[in-house]
């Protein structure tokens, strides 16, 4: 009797050494729930996986059930994105995208939206040049969008404790500084303040959080963010990651320590 096979779409996350030849892919399927399944041969030069089940590439997968991890039988490539792989600073970009969602998958979890956004994040990426003022604003969008879109949504235009807006409002503040609450989950008015333990957070790390969270992707190329407000961002998503999702990413703890290459 011939083993059960079946089809899925899958966006490569993870590729894992396995054996001589062979290799563990841990994919983000297209119903945003995580897949592990194993390619052999995978590493030989002649293999047909080869330029196909490459990470930030998306597959058409025939796969059969395993033991313990499916087989991956047949692989057809539907977004390569070869840039994310052959510049350094592309990859660097792409890879706290792939790594966020490598730790906050499950197999058991579905999520529509997470597919989508990464898809189209990873493609519009791989479609900028590396130099761009805009390919690192691309990797914050897509996630603060996602870690919003696994349950933990900063809140940051309203004060958590009285839903007071003013101080918030573009048009309106006044402080330079914002006090937040990484525990409690948003922006903190100076009323209420004193209940909540806070850090103090530049408005425009607050501001273009806010921006970037609710613009579409392609929206993105038309800001203007200055590096430095880009790094804060990254250290603010960071700290978020790592309160509620549990996890400090390491790809950002790269980009912190050694910058992106020039």
């Amino acid at each position: 009797m011939g083993s059960f096979t079946y089809h899925a779409r899958g966006l490569v996350l993870k590729r894992t050494k396995l054996g001589e030849t062979d290799v563990i892919c841990t994919l983000l399927s297209q119903d945003g729930s995580q897949l592990k399944a194993i390619a052999k041969g995978a590493r030989k030069p002649t293999s047909p996986f080869t330029s196909r089940l490459e990470l930030f590439s998306t597959c058409d997968l025939l796969l059969a059930k395993g033991k313990s991890l499916d087989i991956i039988k047949e692989a057809r490539l539907i977004e390569g994105n070869a840039n994310l792989r052959t510049n350094l600073e592309l990859t660097e970009t792409a890879s706290p995208m792939v790594e966020l969602l490598t730790k906050a998958t499950l197999d058991s979890l579905e999520n529509d939206k997470l597919f989508p956004l990464t898809f189209k994040a990873l493609h519009l990426l791989n479609e900028t040049a590396p130099e761009s003022d805009h390919a690192l604003p691309l990797c914050i969008a897509h996630l603060i969008k996602a870690v919003s879109f696994l349950g933990f949504k900063p809140q940051l235009h309203q004060c958590i404790g009285c839903e007071s807006e003013n101080e918030f409002d573009p048009e309106k503040h006044i402080s330079p500084l914002v006090s937040f609450s990484f525990l409690e989950g948003g922006v903190v008015c100076s009323n209420c303040k004193r209940n909540y333990e806070t850090q103090a957070i530049d408005y425009d790390v607050i501001h273009w959080a806010e921006v970037l969270l609710y613009s579409t992707l392609e929206s993105v190329e038309a800001f203007s963010i200055d590096r430095t407000t880009q790094l804060s961002l990254l250290r603010f998503i960071q700290t978020w990651i790592k309160i509620h999702v549990g996890y400090s990413l390491k790809s950002l703890n790269y980009i912190f320590s050694y910058g992106l290459p020039s």
